[in-house]
């Protein structure tokens, strides 16, 4: 079923994550800046049905049980589409903000945007040996301060020959971020 299929729609969302995964143990967040330097994983689902990829922050949709905490969604599907785990307590939320129901549904649902530190990457998938998420989602790892660059774009791991650039909404967050930052 298709979130966009109006004839048989899917239940209304009741919350997203969206996740920046980081090797690094750090005990706290301090500021986007301080991580500039650092390794993250974005992924990209470059067989999808849209006529543009951009590669993305990992995460998704809230399942039924989830709503408690965030931080349970948030690890799951770190895992289902990188193949990264990281503990739960290594977390920390950086947004949260609310996205527009998607049709049929009016309204609005949470959205939280985390960092995580002291994540084990040795698992993360190698698109180049086919391992991919559970929804076909390629990982690439990228210098965080590249991913606010305007315009910047990276191989798609898969068709190397084929570059892709960061998906708009995600940069407004992280700006979002900066400016609550500056406040």
């Amino acid at each position: 079923m298709s979130r966009f299929d109006t004839r048989n729609p899917e239940p209304p969302a009741i919350g997203q994550v969206a996740i920046i995964p980081f090797e690094e143990e750090f005990d706290t967040f301090t500021t986007l800046k301080a991580l500039d330097n650092l390794t993250t994983c974005l992924i990209i689902k470059p067989n999808a049905k849209w006529s543009t990829s951009y590669f993305k922050f990992c995460g998704g949709m809230l399942v039924a049980g989830e709503q408690l905490d965030f931080r349970v969604a948030a690890q799951r599907e770190l895992r289902q589409e990188t193949g990264i785990t990281c503990p739960i307590g290594r977390f920390h939320k950086i947004l949260r903000t609310q996205k527009l129901q998607f049709a049929p549904y009016t309204g609005e649902f949470d959205v939280v945007l985390y960092v995580a530190f002291g994540c084990d990457f040795s698992k993360m998938f190698d698109p180049l040996y086919q391992e991919a998420g559970d929804e076909g989602e390629e990982s690439a790892l990228v210098r965080f301060g590249d991913i606010t660059e305007p315009q910047k774009s990276w191989p798609i791991p898969t068709r190397p020959q084929d570059e892709a650039e960061m998906f708009g909404l995600h940069q407004k967050w992280l700006r979002q971020v900066e400016y609550n930052q500056s406040k």
